[in-house]
C-alpha cells in the first residue's frame, strides 16, 4: 500500500506543470524532437525549425504519455483537454489526457493555453457524453462547464511517472521550463511507442 501510495505523489508532483494556471501564459515549452541529450543538457528542435538548449538538473521531472482509445472517456473520468473554439460555443479538442482516479481535481479549471491560437485548457469532470461521429462532453469544474465536442482522431493518452534513461534523440517531447530560469528544464514529458505528447 505504501508503494502504491508513492507512485500517486509521485505522478501527482511530475504532472503538476499541467495545472500550473499563471505558468499558462508566463511559460514557453518547447515542443519538437530531442537532437541531442545528456546528463547535464537536452536540445530540442522545435516545430519553427529552430532548437532551444535546456540545463537538465537533479530536480528535472520525467513524465510518460502513452494512447487511450476513445472509449477510455466515461461519465465521471477526470481529464484535461487542450481546445480550440468550436460552433455554438462549444470547444473542439485537440487532444485529451484522460488522468488516474488519484488525480482527480488536480488543477481543476479552465485557462488560456499555448498549444495553438485562442487555444484553452479545461481540466474537469465529464459529465454527460453523447457518442456520434466522435464525442461530445460536458466538463464541468468548479465554477463552470464547458462543452468539447472530440472529432474522430483527436489524441487521447494518459499519463504516467518517467525516468531519464528513457530519452533518446529523436523522441519527441515537451520541455517545461523552470519559472525562476528558463534555460533549466523543469519537467521533460514524453510519449510511449513513438507518440508525440499532444499538448
Amino acid at each position: 500500500m505504501r508503494a502504491s501510495h508513492l507512485a500517486v505523489a509521485a505522478l501527482t508532483g511530475l504532472l503538476a506543470w499541467r495545472f500550473d494556471a499563471a505558468a499558462a501564459t508566463t511559460i514557453h515549452r518547447a515542443r519538437g524532437s530531442i537532437l541531442s541529450v545528456s546528463p547535464q543538457q537536452i536540445v530540442v528542435s522545435s516545430l519553427t525549425g529552430d532548437s532551444r538548449t535546456f540545463a537538465i538538473t537533479p530536480q528535472t521531472r520525467y513524465a510518460t504519455e502513452r494512447k487511450l482509445a476513445l472509449s477510455a472517456i466515461q461519465p465521471g473520468s477526470y481529464i484535461g483537454s487542450a481546445a480550440i473554439p468550436g460552433g455554438n460555443g462549444t470547444l473542439t479538442a485537440l487532444e485529451v489526457t484522460v488522468f488516474p482516479p488519484s488525480m482527480k481535481g488536480a488543477g481543476e479549471g479552465h485557462r488560456d493555453w499555448d498549444l495553438a491560437p485562442h487555444s484553452s485548457m479545461t481540466n474537469g469532470t465529464v459529465g454527460a457524453l453523447k457518442q456520434a461521429n466522435g464525442d461530445v462532453l460536458t466538463v464541468t469544474y468548479h465554477g463552470g462547464t464547458q462543452i468539447i465536442v472530440v472529432p474522430p482522431g483527436t489524441p487521447i493518452v494518459a499519463p504516467g511517472p518517467g525516468n531519464y534513461d528513457a530519452l533518446q534523440p529523436g523522441m519527441k517531447v515537451i520541455v517545461f521550463p523552470s519559472p525562476k530560469d528558463p534555460k533549466v528544464a523543469d519537467r521533460i514529458a514524453y510519449g510511449e511507442d513513438g507518440l508525440t505528447p499532444p499538448q
